[in-house]
């Protein structure tokens, strides 16, 4: 599967690609939870908090960050891992154990792969932060129904490329994709479309209507094109629907990307818990909308970052997905002027 995390607006190419490098960050952190579900808004003063984060998928070993956290005033930041705390889980009400810190991966693991409806319970104590505690239970993959691409050239007015001895409008190819999936009727469903293209400065955007349900009306004028998707079934329920998404690349391509293979887009639709929905929509509130740019100019309230972790700080999350990859290599390498076997051709002695 493949975790995130490109939210946030694009203001320009590398204002996107700085907060796409940031939402990233910040998702891959995701994680703890409990019934007390609370809004954190940090106080440096105050006494420092235990911090877990946890995204539970069904492809992989249970996991668990478990931090602190700190003034940030205070440099240079100080190792924030409480690699001595006890971490227990409880799956489905049994409980199994303490978790294993792994020292290269600061993270906490258990010899469990979750899989669809587990109910996952994990408690951290540490001697000198206290306690926290979270709760999850893991979605229902809902399944793609099918998919189609059409690849679209088109030259960007907007972008202007200086080669040395001329200037020329930047050329751009867009990959449209249609993703078809149905949404179980008479339920709550939350959802995470994801996609990244085989290298950057690519990108993932997406303009369809439904991502609209999360913004006001100024900023579905100012912020309409958007790396990371969260949204519910509340306008979709029990319907089939179509999905519009597209992966860009401009006519260029970093000679090291050569060595990773075939050119390739991936997306995926990930069914979300409910509190790591709340979690990435705050995300993007705080970071990635028309509102977060008014904030950081002292124009609007600040926003808080949702948290299920009681009394701590952090979310648990958990996420199952249905992915999509295709191979576009011929397409792009037409569309950049290079040969398909280029890298295997570079390459021989």
């Amino acid at each position: 599967s493949i975790v995130h995390m490109d939210i946030l607006t694009q203001i320009s190419k590398l204002s996107r690609r700085l907060m796409l490098v940031e939402a990233a960050a910040v998702a891959v952190i995701a994680s703890i939870a409990s019934g007390c579900n609370t809004d954190f808004l940090p106080d440096d003063e105050g006494q420092p908090m235990v911090v877990v984060n946890v995204v539970a998928t069904p492809d992989r070993e249970l996991t668990a960050r478990v931090t602190r956290t700190w003034p940030h005033t205070q440099r240079p930041k100080p190792d924030v891992t409480l690699s001595d705390a006890s971490v227990a889980n409880t799956v489905n009400g049994r409980p199994c154990g303490l978790m294993t810190f792994n020292d290269s991966t600061k993270s906490f693991t258990a010899p469990y792969v979750p899989t669809e409806g587990d109910e996952i319970a994990i408690e951290v104590v540490s001697e000198q932060y206290g306690t926290a505690a979270g709760y999850t239970k893991v979605p229902r993959k809902v399944k793609i129904d099918h998919w189609s691409f059409t690849p679209v050239e088109f030259t960007d007015f907007n972008g202007i490329v200086d080669d040395g001895t001329s200037l020329s409008y930047l050329r751009r190819l867009d990959i449209r994709y249609s993703i078809t999936f149905t949404d179980p009727a008479g339920e709550e469903n939350y959802y995470m479309l994801t996609g990244r293209p085989y290298y950057e400065p690519g990108g993932g955007i997406s303009t369809d209507p439904i991502i609209s349900e999360n913004d006001t009306p100024l900023e579905a004028v100012f912020s309409d094109r958007k790396t990371f998707i969260v949204f519910s079934d509340r306008n979709i329920d029990g319907r089939t629907y179509t999905f519009s998404y597209t992966c860009s690349y401009e006519p260029f391509i970093p000679i090291e990307e050569w060595a990773r293979g075939r050119i390739t887009d991936r997306m995926a639709l990930c069914s979300i818990s409910r509190d790591y929905y709340l979690y990435l929509l705050s995300v993007y509130k705080k970071y990635g909308d028309l509102n977060s740019n008014l904030e950081n100019l002292g124009l609007s309230e600040p926003k808080i970052i949702y948290s299920n972790v009681n009394p701590g700080i952090g979310i648990i999350g958990s996420q199952s997905a249905d992915s999509i990859v295709n191979d576009v290599h011929d397409i792009v390498c037409d569309f950049v002027g290079v040969d398909p076997d280029y890298w295997d051709q570079i390459k021989k002695p």
